[in-house]
């Protein structure tokens, strides 16, 4: 696709281009311009020539990366990446076709300057990639924005990141990259990776400021809404972009009878098919079942998970999921302890409810009093004895363990249990 002032009137000859190279549309008068993460990242004067954005699903890089090129006005590439694109003759190829198109329709580029590769095999697509680099190189007053999005649909197919690593290391210096993926890009040139002319946006970067809460809330026409409400919400939302979208009409009057806004309260019926869909679906029913009974624990132990779930792979499982930002968190990589994103883990406890019987429940939790107790921490096994409802138990448990409770200090993380 090509930015809008150096596109010529259309040529009756041109193919029409694929979907898969049309970026989405922008409703500009329903989303919040990143001024503040522009200032802070691509307005500073030293232009980054490859820009990692590396976030979770419904982070904002789509819609970053839309922003910039629309506002930078240049010639432009999308790509958007799909299943077919795991083979690396494919993704060869149609980068190809829509560089073509894209120099085709600029009005400083002569027709015999198309890229003219003929039949290739994969052995060739190295040699290729520099013979297309090159001839963008010789354009010198082009200057081209490529943007690659879903790379994490080919992050298991080291064939495809090989052509993909050969594409970012040949490119010259006219060509700016946006690569945005759910996970780590496993690109092995060092100097993409670590280089002056890198830039990584991550969860936190992309994340809303409570400013620009404020004015999302704003920009989508949410009225009566007070100001600590939209607070409170930026807070349990961790400013992640689709949670505030999804979340924006839970009611308000729960503030008014909750001490402790959380996520519990918000309406999660929207949350809930979001979830499903982006972290659930696309995963085997086994890991599934094992994720939706470890959402019954706060924290996710390693030895913990794998007495619950009888799955010895489920910590470097819970690690790979992690590493694809699918809402997890290491906690504490000592004793190697996970936590679900908390919006996350409410609507999987909600599903678990549907897929589990009340025995399996008290099963799981059972599991997590046992183990807190053999650590003698005693405080959480108070938390899931509340869970189960046993407040004999609590009572006789804490008289039991007063004086211990003491001589730790631990009093005060009695009184936060809710």
């Amino acid at each position: 696709m090509v930015g809008k002032k150096n596109q010529q009137a259309p040529d009756k000859k041109r193919r029409p281009l694929s979907s898969k190279f049309c970026p989405p549309q922008l409703a500009q008068d329903r989303n919040v311009f990143r001024s503040e993460l522009f200032a802070n990242n691509f307005l500073t004067g030293d232009e980054k020539r490859y820009i990692f954005m590396e976030a979770q699903a419904g982070q904002g890089k789509t819609t970053t990366a839309l922003q910039y090129i629309n506002q930078k006005s240049a010639p432009y590439v999308w790509y958007q990446i799909t299943e077919e694109d795991c083979d690396p003759l494919f993704f060869f190829t149609s980068i190809i076709e829509v560089l073509n198109h894209t120099l085709v329709g600029l009005s400083s580029v002569q027709a015999n300057e198309s890229i003219s590769i003929g039949n290739i095999e994969k052995a060739d697509i190295p040699a290729a990639l520099i013979k297309t680099t090159r001839k963008i190189a010789s354009l010198k007053s082009l200057q081209l924005t490529i943007v690659f999005d879903d790379l994490h649909i080919i992050h298991e197919s080291p064939e495809v990141i090989s052509v993909l690593d050969c594409l970012l290391d040949s490119s010259p210096e006219n060509i700016q990259f946006f690569l945005l993926s759910r996970s780590p890009i496993p690109i092995g040139s060092k100097l993409v990776k670590f280089g002056d002319s890198t830039l990584y946006l991550t969860n936190k970067s992309l994340a809303f400021s409570l400013h620009e809460t404020i004015e999302l809330f704003n920009v989508l026409k949410v009225k009566h809404v007070s100001h600590d409400y939209v607070q409170h919400l930026h807070s349990v939302t961790e400013g992640w972009v689709m949670g505030l979208i999804l979340a924006k009409d839970s009611p308000e009057s729960t503030l008014a009878t909750t001490p402790k806004f959380t996520s519990k309260h918000l309406g999660l019926s929207k949350l809930d098919q979001y979830f499903k869909e982006v972290s659930l679906s696309k995963l085997s029913e086994e890991i599934q079942n094992d994720l939706l009974k470890l959402s019954l624990l706060e924290e996710i132990p390693c030895d913990l998970a794998e007495r619950i779930t009888g799955n010895k792979q489920i910590c470097a499982q819970l690690d790979g999921l992690m590493i694809k930002n699918h809402f997890i968190k290491l906690t504490d990589a000592d004793i190697e302890t996970y936590t679900f994103h908390h919006l996350m883990r409410a609507c999987f406890r909600a599903e678990y409810i549907k897929r589990f019987s009340n025995n399996e429940r008290i099963s799981v939790l059972k599991s997590a009093i046992d183990h807190y107790l053999s650590q003698g921490l005693i405080e959480r096994v108070v938390v899931y004895l509340l869970r189960l409802g046993l407040l004999a138990e609590v009572e006789q448990f804490l008289e039991q363990y007063c004086l211990e409770l003491v001589a730790i200090n631990r009093l005060d993380s009695l009184k936060a249990i809710p």
